[in-house]
């Protein structure tokens, strides 16, 4: 990260050294450096020398009983006009320090005495013209962003006993009328209370200009939209639910969620994008709150941790449900009624079968790549569903018990070669490269002893729906998606021109004379089920023609589902649903309800 430095103080970077002295004047008279920067140190508060390698040392004069030697190490984050660094006492590296600098700023709150117990103090502080330094002492302290980097998965309880007390420390400011807004995953501290770093202030405006001129953070996701440009909404609580939403993100993800102006702010991804294996509940709440329209979120933070209580108390149900289970399921597809026009072959395909007791189930869907140069889609998928039918016959329906990860990892992998060895039987001599030859997304699901496993490649979805929310199960495995999870800047994917076209299918070979079939990459996912969980499988096709807009496709997609209690009736409504936003492309789906074996189906043909 570059700092600026056309401010009038020396602004440090990555290792430079930062003294804290008594007195620049006597400090400088010990030491011999030819490169002196600032010559005034009779009369200036810090002096900066040359030390070398594109370093400085940075002589600053404050209130300290002895001289401190600081290493700047790295860039831990920042807000408004403030960078945060972490630090390294040169005579003691035992222990550790965070430094902020505060450049210029218009104004400053000072926070009210009775709340002075919820924030961590610096030990040392200083002033150079009008940028102010803190340094904090954080040696037997714990900042939420290194309990992070201590966690290889995150414990959805620590996250969720984590989250209650942030929202209690919130709470407690909001019922006076009080925002904080600038807080995030460097400046919150694990303590038995939840502290924070005391550099911040209390109802102070976003000072977005300053911070472009002084070269502050291009983009900071803590901030909350409504308070960029240069026409801004009064501050309000609703400020605060947004960037709690982001604190609640990265202790999942373990990364800020991707947020950029030219998605408009709307968070493209879930955290669960970047932990897939990070369980179910909480995905649509966290999405809720970082929406870009304040009027959207949640009103307040109480009703952000409703939402995340219930859906914790979602998460406590699974592991714990003994509850006997039964189940509806359906499948059916249509070609599309504008789609038909432009290709009259439906390229989706979807299979359901099911063990004579009805306490077995498998159902694919699958969506063939429409832009196939050898061979088309509609083959492809259809040699998914006929690989799964025949392992289906083969292996599973006498079977006592199922491996169902190893089904969907043999029933993949003989699709993959059933697809290469089509193209190199017809094609081997056009030398096809496996971006042109035809593919499929496949969607390969398992109910069994209760639980949910499902296998995903490609772009098609499956969801969790119960009566007050809707979760996405999967992750599209599209340029986008893999780019931003794999570290692309989120600016950069969102405008790039193929950022829809998939990157990971079945028919994947390498690009050799003989097409041999290449190793599959697929997520799985395995979720206890409970009554009235349904679950709904679907090709892109519904979700791009139900809405405009995700999160409305996905509303109606929900209520649908949750009004319409036969599967198969289900399946009929989501394809007029589709069909009636235009319906452009095939749609495919798959509907799984769940329910207390000892009680009623609602609905029964």
């Amino acid at each position: 990260m570059e700092m600026p430095m056309s401010l009038t103080p020396p602004c440090p970077v990555g290792g430079d050294t930062l003294i804290f002295c008594h007195s620049v004047a006597e400090y400088v008279k010990s030491i011999h450096l030819p490169n002196l920067r600032d010559a005034t140190t009779q009369e200036a508060p810090y002096a900066a020398f040359d030390a070398g390698n594109d370093a400085m040392m940075i002589v600053v004069e404050a209130n300290v009983d002895r001289t401190y030697r600081f290493k700047l190490l790295e860039p831990k984050s920042g807000f408004d006009s403030t960078f945060i660094w972490s630090l390294r006492d040169e005579d003691d590296p035992d222990k550790a320090y965070l430094l902020c600098i505060q450049l210029p700023v218009s104004g400053r709150t000072p926070i009210p005495s009775e709340y002075k117990s919820m924030f961590l103090w610096p030990q040392l502080t200083a002033r150079m013209s009008t940028t102010s330094l803190w340094i904090y002492d954080m040696t037997d302290h714990l900042t939420l962003a290194e309990w992070r980097g201590k966690r290889g998965k995150p414990d959805p309880d620590e996250v969720y006993e984590i989250a209650s007390r942030l929202a209690t420390s919130l709470k407690r400011l909001h019922r006076d009328k009080h925002c904080l807004l600038r807080f995030n995953a460097d400046t919150v501290v694990l303590e038995d209370d939840i502290l924070f770093l005391g550099v911040t202030s209390l109802d102070l405006p976003w000072n977005e200009t300053c911070a472009q001129t002084n070269g502050a953070f291009d983009f900071d996701v803590y901030v909350p939209p409504e308070c960029r440009g240069y026409v801004k909404r009064p501050l309000a609580v609703v400020g605060d639910v947004f960037v709690f939403g982001v604190v609640v993100y990265y202790m999942i993800a373990n990364k800020n969620p991707p947020i950029c102006e030219a998605l408009d702010f709307e968070c493209p991804l879930g955290p669960r994008a970047f932990e897939p294996g990070f369980q179910l509940g909480w995905d649509n709440v966290i999405l809720k709150a970082i929406l870009p329209s304040p009027m959207r979120r949640f009103a307040t933070i109480d009703d952000a941790m409703n939402a995340l209580t219930a859906g914790y108390q979602s998460m406590l149900d699974r592991r714990d449900c003994t509850v006997p289970l039964r189940y509806d399921a359906a499948v059916d597809t249509y070609i599309g009624i504008t789609k038909r026009l432009r290709c009259p072959v439906n390229q989706d395909a979807v299979l359901m079968r099911s063990a004579l007791d009805g306490q077995r189930l498998m159902i694919i869907v699958a969506d063939g790549v429409s832009t196939s140069k050898y061979g088309s889609g509609d083959l492809a998928s259809g040699l998914l569903v006929k690989c799964a039918d025949e392992y289906w016959n083969e292996a599973l329906v006498n079977a006592e018990k199922i491996d169902a990860k190893q089904a969907i990892r043999e029933i993949l992998h003989r699709c993959n070669n059933e697809i290469c060895n089509y193209i190199r039987k017809h094609y081997a001599n056009e030398h096809p490269t496996a971006s042109e030859s035809m593919g499929t997304t496949a969607l390969v699901g398992f109910v069994e002893n209760g639980r949910f496993i499902l296998g995903s490649i490609g772009d098609s979805r499956a969801y969790l729906i119960r009566e007050n929310a809707v979760a996405c199960i999967t992750r599209d495995h599209n340029l986008f998606t893999m780019a931003v999870v794999n570290g692309m800047p989120i600016q950069q994917c969102a405008v790039h021109p193929h950022a829809g076209s998939l990157v990971q299918c079945l028919g994947f070979f390498e690009d050799l004379d003989d097409s041999q079939p290449a190793q599959v990459d697929f997520d799985i996912y395995s979720i206890n089920l409970v009554p009235g969980d349904h679950i709904l499988m679907t090709t892109d096709g519904l979700l791009d023609y139900a809405a405009q807009d995700i999160r409305d496709a996905e509303a109606i997609i929900a209520r649908t589902v949750l009004n319409t209690p036969d599967p198969a009736l289900a399946c009929l409504e989501l394809i007029l649903v589709a069909n009636r936003g235009g319906g452009g492309d095939n749609t495919g789906i798959g509907i799984i309800n769940v329910y207390d074996a000892c009680i009623m189906t609602p609905f029964k043909p």
